[in-house]
């Protein structure tokens, strides 16, 4: 029996989410893209009409799926799928244009060159266990060939000023109902839409990285009613002070429990206050476009100093700066797909759909710090504070070791065996642009999956970057579960063992120094690994480590595959930095 077998994509995901000059940006252009991939869903569920098997979505498995991703695949009788297919795209412009009118409150809203960007492909053969794999290849070659033969819509823009996000685009005039703080921004029409979309969602990245701190302290005022006495005065003098100032805040909460009485600001809307760093004028003005009391700001850093007094005294570290973007992504899902039959495809989809809801659950229960931006199964993007950065990262990759355990990802990987996931941690500074930290996470992601270790399989790797105020500071790329260790650990597990305790604040500071200057001497050890092993035994000892955490960082650094052409292949330094940088900032 024959099909009309049916992919439609909608392209420049990545770029759309990673241009985006803040959290609400990011927000606003992944809930977009859900919106519209669920849309062209339910118009081919709709035209489709309750059609009998094996008919009908394959991706997602239906249209009310938790999460879409950007491809729609379904079967359609021959001839129909085409007429759906177009169906489905006029459905996703009629709702990309209905958004425009609804911004610039006008009939003949701005041009948005580039988005929604679709493009669909219809092959038509049987469908049977033996022929479907010959028509799914020949689906994915026509949608790729049509991607690279696309014929663009000429538009004419009398260009003023660029975008601040999207440098290629045409900046637009602000939409009538802009905030106060928006109206000299420079963006294009569809930045304004994701804007639109994600605002007053999501919290900011300097909400986000004191959030650690913000719960610990709410978590202390519980157990203690002295500590709890103590903050009511701070928070209520930064609260004054914000309303004086009248500055946007944060809507979001912590995921915290019962918040004790009076002090519920700290769990919402003084996130990114709580630091007497913040309260700077200069910095408030740039940011909000006002004048600011200076009598405010004064008692606002006051009371925050105030504050920071009182976590000190209670055991709490200060606030970090940093926070953390998380990415996963599966390895090879696509070759994986291209062996597999209709059926085990069908039940790829549900297996990626309970993923996703898998990791929607993760970061609900057990990092509510973390803040999701999307979970497709296939893929997550996420903010965390730095401090909770590694944990997340290990939690959603043993999710997925867990799910695809069994089902047909379990044998679809090379050499029959499950297929894998690659992770990137990138931790920056608050004060950073959001786009650096983006693009440094689709970097990060991209040298996971294209380095090989040395037992020769690629991918399932673990990238961590840290961006410092001033730039990227350290970088390594790292099997997951690097090989030599006694008990299986994680990367992450031993990059935590390298990491010192609270009576040994000084050890990976001086470590990473003295690794550093001494790195010439530590390649030419490198012949012989014993020696080297030992050798990174004894610094670490010396400055006060355990062998474990000496023999950690030796099994590292023999892992570490960042490709640094030249060098001897075990190279300890990478990951003593990253260590020390966990050591001062992920606290």
């Amino acid at each position: 029996m024959q099909f009309d077998l049916v992919l439609l994509s909608l392209g420049g995901v990545q770029r759309f989410i990673g241009e985006s000059r803040s959290t609400a940006d990011v927000a606003g252009a992944s809930q977009i893209v859900q919106d519209l991939a669920k849309l062209a869903a339910r118009t081919v569920e709709r035209r489709l009409g309750g059609l009998p098997g094996p008919g009908g979505l394959i991706f997602p498995t239906a249209c009310d799926a938790p999460s879409v991703t950007n491809k729609i695949v379904f079967l359609a009788p021959v001839g129909t799928g085409p007429d759906i297919a177009r169906a489905a795209v006029a459905e996703i412009r009629q709702d990309w244009w209905t958004r425009l009118q609804k911004i610039f409150k006008t009939g003949e809203p701005p041009p948005t060159p580039g988005m929604p960007d679709l493009a669909w492909a219809s092959v038509t053969g049987p469908v049977s266990s033996d022929d479907y794999s010959v028509l799914w290849k020949a689906a994915r070659a026509e949608l790729d060939g049509g991607r690279r033969a696309r014929v663009f819509e000429r538009v004419e823009i009398v260009q003023s000023r660029l975008c601040a996000q999207s440098p290629g685009l045409p900046a637009v005039a602000v939409p009538p109902d802009a905030l106060p703080h928006e109206r000299d921004e420079a963006l294009s029409a569809a930045g304004w839409v994701k804007r639109r979309a994600g605002r007053q969602r999501f919290s900011s990245t300097v909400s986000i990285a004191s959030s650690a701190f913000r719960r610990r302290l709410l978590e202390r005022a519980a157990a203690d009613p002295d500590v709890a006495a103590a903050l009511h005065e701070p928070v209520r003098r930064l609260t004054a002070a914000l309303d004086r100032l009248g500055v946007s805040t944060d809507r979001s909460t912590l995921g915290y429990g019962q918040v004790p009485a009076g002090l519920e600001p700290l769990a919402g809307r003084l996130g990114a206050w709580v630091s007497p760093e913040q309260w700077d004028e200069e910095g408030i003005a740039r940011e909000y476009r006002i004048t600011p009391d200076q009598r405010a700001v004064r008692d606002a850093r006051s009371a925050a100093g105030a504050l920071a007094g009182i976590a000190r005294r209670a055991g709490i570290p200060a606030p970090s700066p940093y926070f953390a973007v998380v990415v996963q992504d599966l390895d090879r899902l696509g070759q994986a797909l291209d062996k597999l039959d209709l059926d085990r495809q069908r039940e790829v989809s549900q297996q990626l759909s309970t993923l996703a809801e898998g990791h929607t659950e993760l970061l609900t229960t057990e990092h509510p710090l973390a803040v999701r931006v999307y979970a497709g199964g296939d893929d997550l993007l996420a903010f965390c504070p730095a401090a909770e950065a590694l944990w997340l990262a290990e939690s959603i990759r043993g999710q997925v070791r867990d799910a695809i355990s069994t089902g047909p990802l379990a044998t679809a990987g090379p050499d029959g065996a499950a297929i894998t996931a690659s992770t990137a941690v990138v931790f920056a500074h608050m004060s950073n642009p959001l786009q650096d930290a983006l693009r440094s996470a689709r970097e990060a992601i991209e040298a996971a999956k294209s380095t090989t270790s040395a037992s020769g399989r690629s991918r399932d790797a673990l990238a961590v970057v840290v961006r410092r105020r001033g730039g990227e500071r350290a970088r390594t790329v790292l099997p997951w579960w690097p090989p030599g260790t006694d008990d299986g650990a994680s990367a992450t597990e031993l990059l935590n063992r390298i990491r010192p305790g609270p009576d040994a604040d000084t050890l990976s500071a001086v470590l990473g120094s003295d690794l550093e200057r001494d790195e010439a001497r530590l390649d030419e050890l490198a012949a012989e690994p014993a020696l080297l092993r030992a050798e990174l035994v004894r610094l670490v000892r010396r400055h006060g480590g355990t062998p474990e955490a000496g023999q950690a960082l030796f099994i590292l650094g023999r892992a570490e595959r960042a490709g640094r052409a030249g060098r001897s292949g075990i190279l300890p330094v990478p990951a003593a930095l990253v260590a020390r940088f966990l050591s001062q900032e992920a606290r």
